[in-house]
């Protein structure tokens, strides 16, 4: 009955994250869900009821009981009756029937499971967890087939339809046809149909009545559905009925003329097909049935039959579908035989087939419905194959079943038997002892900390050294270095105090604290020593890495010291109650990787936009605290009991040395961890370009890949606790992270498709669902590869621990220090070896293959016995590398699909370079009639193109709008690069000195060697220099004074890119200024709210005193400075003047002056606005509140055209009348002509 109560608690955890997803917008609340079962009726629900009714019937104790709950049960359904309103059909009745008496018999259940004690009251909880699991079920399948809808616009039926063909032309109409024609068959078709949890019912009590049964099948009614929930997002179909609609069942269409691309969009309609769960559970009814006695064999059987009839003669399935159902029934079937050992054939190729041939009908479907039209034999072949195949399979497995000792039925056949896969297996390994849920939940709260520690520590030194990957690195080297260093010496120090474990936990946790709690003023420390340090020196100079170093060696290793030594202080308190080294290890892992999960979703989406850095600092720091007095309160408690004995502690001495499992053990470690890191590059410089580069994405895919490692570690430390082999474990998980790479490199390319394929879908014209998508992109991509590095942990901890038990413990602290070593290592070559030089799917490449080999050297490094089983997994993953791609498609990848969530043909990408800085820089060649436009893109976002028809107007407006306000071209700084329009402008107005600060030494390649003939190879200048670096860093740490400082981002809404719209970026400025010098910014006008754009202006107005606002080529551009600049015509003859821009000036008619007519908004109309719009509040985005870059991306929701004339719309209902007020220019002066 356990299996019952965990299964409830399961679905509760279901509802209450349906919850959830209803408070912010991302699918309906599940308790509305719930009603709309419960109130209009559902047959399917009502059949659910009686079957839990029938379970009451069967327990009952006495005729009081029986009577009691009928009545009440009589009573509930004329209760619900008068609230739903009588029904006058058939149907309607059968909808509503049953609820009530499962209520009924649910009381009085419950009253009696209160009342009574001991055995009877463990009987009555039973029974009510019996009773509800066909009613919950059915309702959460409302919350998991929802999904089928949100997730997948478009649909395979024209797939599925071509698959059907091999079975016979259009069967599946003619028989629906046949069925039509009778009415009172179709009515007995669908009372089969819909009374489906009734028939699971009567087999469930049939089995119980038996006594004996392996499984039962109300658990594998509940697998079946949760397992197919999962398969209908890997081939989604709608069924005959919905998607031929009028013309099923008496026209069937000709295969020839349908068009197999996933692009028919119906939006209202379940996409629950592949494979059809009724078929499965039928099959799981007769499975159930046949050991049982004749009557009810003869039942299944019935069913089973009438059932497949329903699904296709009532047009909900395909054949193909009841097809697939076989070997999908079959796997699940395996999974779940527990009386049988995985080592016996019967169910090993049992569950293979099963899962094998399911994945090869979806892959036919979704990759080769051409050729399935074209050949019938290819599908009838298959579909001979799939159902003889799984009813032979599923009789071998019953006969081996049934064939052993009757005390089996409970447990797992493994723990009796595991032959070769348990012989290094730790002491006492099958015995669990009791969570410590105390430890747990402070370790938890810990690991939420550490994240948002990790964040915020970013974000600071961000601010201080830059933006760079050499910068970010560097830090991130720094901060795991303490890591590693506190667990080698936590190690150390708790195996010489090891009754003293738990008491260095709280110091430590105690100690983190209280040196984050005074962080921010350290950072400012740091961050006034590192300017007065490294004041005017070049920020390329090697000499600043190793400044940066120490620096942030000062701020972050006395509290990552400390972090670092808290899981082997816990690890050592939990190895001395009873729970192997790696055991402990896996579950303190899985809860600090799980709370580090939540703290990196809840720090992007909550804390940082709520409550700023400063407070989500507080915030971090009293947890620390927190778990600090839980660590407290337990080693008070543990002082009053007696330390338990374990069999490890009294074995260890007698232990032997294993050098050989110690070796390979600390090699898995170390290289292991450089491949984690390396990979996590990888994939969040992969997702960044597919699924998103703003601040919310990364937190996704953060939240990802903690996540798959926290659940990867539960995994592990099962395979431990089940007693399995080490070393067996240790080889499956170095494939498995190769298969998952490899295998995943297929998914690439389709993921621009799966964003482009929700273009006008409803459902994500919202913020919250759209970030739901990433989730599911980012989470398909990572969990799988993540899982299993995080399953692998615990189990070669554990190959630490028995391979040198008298010195486990420091073998504990090397491993764990070693394998944070092999991170640092990972994310130093990944970020500047293998993107920069093999690019990312080279890159996967490489380190699927260091995974495969560090499984093979396990295998022959080691003692191997009956290790030959796995290879299975080593030789799938090297059969993956024959398939493999030679290029992934640049040109679908540089779409930008993710954006806005509609694909943009920006055209055929002819280079391209990817970096950690620069992500995917690509340029693409398109024609718009006969003329041949390239557009550079950066993780396919526009920054620009050689169109003159095109962004022209604006990339030069950007250089040519502040010279209207300034006479001074002695020196200028211009941040971003873009295509060079802009730069090769401010070249042209003749500046004496330029220096162009670009991010990305990709973006300086692409625009010098493919947009010569805008930018003039402005860069090659003499007196033009080309910083790759960070323009804001450049800017803290220059000492020149600039007459012009232009900025031309790539949008506000990338990460990282907002910190140019903050106040102290502007005070940065304003500090670089020459005395006359002017400021000029791109400010986006479509996609943002009103309230960003005040916030901008708003910024800006808090620290220069003169601002205006221009709108030229649909963009906008900001204008400031400290001084009096208004626009004179001295200024303006000047610009004229200069020959060199008068290409330029032909975009604006040719004269200087007529950039006047673009202006929207001067300083006192721009304080209007930002009064009005912000309502008075102050519209100040700062360091702190980030207020910009949590803000913007919210907006990219809206539709470009429709947002920016509303934007633009709202500006101009504050400008001035008088266009040439707040200038120095005379009406006589200059001939406007405003739009």
């Amino acid at each position: 009955m356990n299996l019952h109560r965990t299964a409830l608690k399961f679905a509760l955890v279901i509802f209450l994250l349906s919850e959830l997803g209803g408070a912010f917008d991302v699918i309906e609340y599940g308790h509305s869900t719930a009603l709309y079962f419960i109130k209009p009726g559902n047959a399917f629900f009502a059949s659910a009821a009686l079957g839990a009714f029938l379970f009451f019937l069967r327990a009952k104790k006495s005729t009081v009981e029986l009577a009691a709950g009928c009545a009440l049960g009589f009573a509930a359904e004329i209760v619900m009756t008068m609230w739903r309103g009588r029904s006058t059909t058939i149907l309607g009745t059968a909808q509503s029937v049953g609820v009530g008496l499962a209520v009924g018999g649910a009381v009085v259940t419950l009253v009696q499971a209160i009342r009574l004690r001991g055995k009877e009251r463990t009987q009555r909880f039973d029974t009510l967890a019996e009773m509800a699991m066909l009613p919950v079920f059915i309702l959460l399948s409302s919350f998991f087939l929802h999904f089928t809808v949100l997730l997948h616009p478009t649909v395979l039926d024209p797939q599925a339809f071509a698959a059907e063909m091999g079975l016979g032309a259009d069967t599946g109409f003619h028989f629906a046809r046949w069925v039509q024609t009778s009415t009172n068959f179709t009515w007995t078709l669908i009372i089969i149909y819909v009374e489906l949890p009734l028939a699971v019912a009567l087999v469930y009590a049939a089995e119980k009545a038996r006594g004996r049964h392996d499984g039962d099948v109300l658990t594998a009614f509940v697998s079946v559905g949760f397992f197919g929930y999962l398969c209908y997002h890997l081939c989604p179909v709608i069924g005959p009925r919905f998607f031929f609609e009028n013309d099923w069942p008496r026209h069937a269409p000709d295969v020839a003329k349908l068009v197999f691309a996933p692009a028919y969009n119906a939006p209202n309609e379940l996409r629950n097909c592949i494979p059809s769960l009724h078929t499965s559970w039928a099959l799981m009814l007769y499975w159930h049935a046949r050991p049982q006695n004749k009557a009810i064999r003869i039942f299944g059987a019935a069913f089973l039959v009438l059932t497949l009839m329903s699904t296709v003669g009532l047009g909900w399935h395909y054949l193909v579908d009841l097809v697939i159902a076989f070997p999908f029934s079959l796997a699940v079937r395996a999974a779940f035989r527990s009386t049988v050992s995985w080592k016996n054939r019967a169910r090993s190729e049992a569950f293979t087939f099963g899962v094998v041939g399911t994945l090869l009908w979806i892959a036919l479907i979704r990759g080769a419905a051409p050729a399935v039209a074209a050949h019938g034999w290819i599908s009838a072949g298959m579909a001979t194959l799939s159902v003889g195949g799984a009813w032979f399979l599923e009789l071998r497995l019953l006969k081996v079943a049934e064939s052993l000792p009757a005390g089996l039925f409970v447990g797992d056949a493994d723990a009796v038997d595991r032959g070769g896969l348990a012989q290094d297996a730790a002491p006492g390994a099958v015995v669990t002892a009791r969570l410590p849920w105390g430890l747990l939940a402070a370790f938890t709260f810990s690991g939420f900390a550490g994240l948002v520690y990790e964040v915020v520590f970013a974000k600071e030194l961000a601010h201080t050294f830059g933006s760079t990957s050499k910068a970010s690195t560097t830090v991130l080297a720094t901060y795991m270095g303490g890591l590693a260093l506190g667990s080698y010496i936590g190690a150390r120090f708790g195996e010489k105090r090891k009754a003293q474990a738990l008491r260095i936990y709280v110091l430590c946790e105690a100690g983190v604290g209280i040196l984050c709690a005074v962080s921010p003023s350290v950072f400012r420390f740091v961050r006034g020593l590192y300017v007065s340090l490294a004041a005017g020196s070049d920020t390329q100079s090697p000499w600043l890495t190793v400044l940066q170093l120490a620096l942030g060696a000062i701020a972050l290793l006395p509290p990552t010291i400390l972090m670092g030594m808290t899981m082997p202080a816990l690890a050592i308190h939990l190895n001395r109650q009873r729970e192997s080294l790696g055991r402990s290890v896996g579950l303190l892992y899985g809860a600090n990787t799980l709370g580090a999960a939540a703290g990196a979703l809840l720090a992007g989406y909550v804390l940082l936009p709520m409550y700023h850095v400063r407070g989500t600092t507080w915030i971090a720091t009293g947890l620390n605290f927190g778990a600090a007095g839980i660590g407290f309160l337990l080693e008070r408690l543990a002082r009053r009991t007696p330390e338990p004995t374990t069999d490890e502690d009294a074995s260890a001495d007698e232990g032997v040395r294993d050098v050989r499992l110690t070796r390979a053990a600390l090699i898995v470690l170390g290289v292991g961890g450089l491949v984690t890191l390396a990979l996590e590059t990888t994939y969040i410089h992969l997702l960044a370009v597919v699924a998103g580069n703003s601040a919310y994405a990364f937190s996704l895919m953060l939240f990802a890949f903690l996540l798959g490692l926290g659940g990867g570690s539960s995994a592990g430390r099962a395979w431990l606790a089940r007693g399995y082999s080490v070393r067996v474990g240790m080889i499956a998980c170095q494939a498995l992270v190769a298969i998952s790479v490899l295998g995943g490199v297929f998914l690439w390319n389709a993921i621009p498709h799966y964003f482009g394929s929700f273009y006008n879908f409803g459902y994500t014209d919202k913020f919250a669902p759209r970030e739901f998508i990433r989730f599911i992109v980012c989470a398909g991509a990572m969990l799988p590869v993540a899982s299993a590095i995080g399953a692998s942990y615990p189990i070669v901890m554990e190959a630490l621990s028995i391979s040198d038990p008298k010195r486990k413990l420091l073998w504990m602290g090397r491993g764990m220090a070693l394998n944070t070593a092999g991170n640092i290592l990972g994310a130093l070559l990944g970020t500047f070896v293998l993107l920069p030089v093999f690019e990312s799917l080279r890159s996967l490449h490489v380190l699927a293959a260091v995974s495969l080999g560090l499984g093979i050297y396990v295998y022959f490094a080691t003692e191997k016995r009956e290790h030959y089983r796995v290879l299975g997994p080593v030789a799938v993953g090297a059969a993956l590398f024959v398939v493999q791609p030679s290029q992934l498609d640049l040109t679908t990848l540089s779409t930008g699909a993710n954006v806005y969530f509609h694909a943009q043909p920006w055209g055929n990408v002819l280079d391209h370079a990817e970096s950690a800085d620069g992500g995917l820089t690509a340029v693409a060649e398109s024609y718009r009639g006969e003329k041949r436009v390239l557009t550079l893109l950066t993780n396919g976002k526009f920054q620009g193109d050689d169109d003159p028809d095109g962004e022209m107007r604006a990339q030069l407006g950007f250089a040519l709008v502040p010279l209207i306000h300034t006479e001074h071209r002695g020196s200028a700084l211009v941040i971003g690069l873009g295509t060079g329009v802009s730069s090769r402008t401010v070249h042209d107005a003749q500046f004496a000195e330029i220096e162009v600060a670009e991010l990305s030494r990709d973006v300086a390649r692409l625009a010098h060697t493919h947009f010569g003939s805008v930018n003039s190879r402005v860069l090659d200048a003499p007196n033009v220099k080309t910083l790759i670096t960070d323009g804001r860093n450049h800017l803290m740490l220059s000492r020149k004074s600039y007459d012009l400082v232009t900025i031309e981002l790539s949008s506000i809404w990338f990460a990282g890119a907002a910190s140019l719209y903050n106040r102290e970026f502007y005070e940065l400025v304003d500090q670089r200024l020459a005395k006359e010098g002017v400021l000029q910014q791109w400010i986006q006008l479509h996609r943002i709210s009103t309230l960003d754009i005040a916030y901008v202006l708003g910024t800006v107005r808090s620290v220069f005193p003169r601002v205006w606002l221009y709108f030229v080529g649909n963009q906008g551009i900001i204008v400031a400075c400290r001084h009096d600049c208004q626009p004179t015509l001295p200024a303006i003859r000047k610009v004229n003047e200069t020959q060199s821009l008068a290409t330029a000036l032909g975009f604006f008619d040719g004269r200087a002056e007529n950039v006047l007519s673009d202006r929207i908004l001067d300083t006192e109309a721009i304080d209007a606005y930002v009064a009005g719009v912000s309502q008075g509040r102050g519209a100040v985005s700062t360091d702190d509140n980030l207020f910009l870059e949590y803000s913007t991306p919210r907006g990219n929701v809206r539709p470009y055209k429709e947002s920016l004339d509303e934007n633009v719309e709202e500006l101009r209902s504050y400008e001035p009348e008088d266009a040439l007020r707040s200038t120095k220019v005379s009406p006589s002066d200059v001939d406007l002509h405003r739009e």
